[in-house]
């Protein structure tokens, strides 16, 4: 894997069917790998103007703040889908899929990589056998699941949605349900988690810890 840089970004949607919704935004920032921080200056923004109208949801645009108006004058799905791929390309520490940054998220496994993947497949940005080579193939980090390991299976917390999560741990977003604030929102998260890890595993002897089973 890229063991420079990692990606964390959010989708904000028409709908919550991930094989049929049509994107509104796209929101991301780097993380510094090395330094496990946001890198300055790695904002991804854009709005998207949807391609049918018909599958764009009332109650989407309210949980997500956004308007039909506000999107139509948005660039083409195409014109921001290209520019959201060669913002991830900066990322990148070669030329094959094994070298494209890792992607983290909340929720982004069953949601927002399902529709990276039909994106890429529509904007032919697949390599020959027809999968993806946009993002690191194997390691994609979903901090859903991290937040079910520490506190949903202990039962800490209630609901594991990001918002509960969220007011769960005292975080304050700049605006929930925005593309770029959720994307920043998970890097926090990412960032902080990882920070344990590091401590933790310089003190847990992991090495033949099966030996004797």
């Amino acid at each position: 894997m890229s063991k420079n840089y990692a990606i964390s970004f959010d989708l904000e949607t028409g709908s919550a069917d991930p094989y049929t919704t049509q994107i509104c935004s796209i929101g991301a920032v780097a993380i510094d790998m090395n330094k496990l921080e946001i890198v300055t200056g790695s904002e991804f923004h854009q709005l998207v103007k949807p391609e049918d109208e018909s599958l764009i949801q009332a109650e989407a645009l309210a949980v997500n703040k956004l308007t039909l108006e506000e999107l139509r004058k948005a660039p083409s799905e195409k014109i921001v889908w290209e520019g959201f791929v060669d913002y991830v390309k900066k990322y990148r520490s070669s030329n094959t899929h094994w070298g494209a940054p890792m992607f983290t998220g909340f929720n982004i496994i069953n949601f927002d990589l399902v529709i990276s993947d039909r994106m890429a497949k529509k904007y032919k940005n697949v390599d020959k056998d027809g999968r993806q080579n946009i993002w690191h193939r194997r390691d994609q980090i979903d901090m859903i699941h991290q937040v079910y390991c520490w506190l949903g299976h202990p039962q800490q917390i209630t609901s594991i949605s990001f918002d509960n999560v969220r007011e769960f741990l005292g975080m304050k977003p700049d605006q929930a349900h925005n593309a770029v604030s959720d994307a920043k929102d998970a890097a926090k998260l990412f960032i902080r988690f990882f920070k344990l890890y590091k401590e933790l595993s310089n003190r847990i002897p992991f090495k033949g810890a099966f030996a004797n089973e």
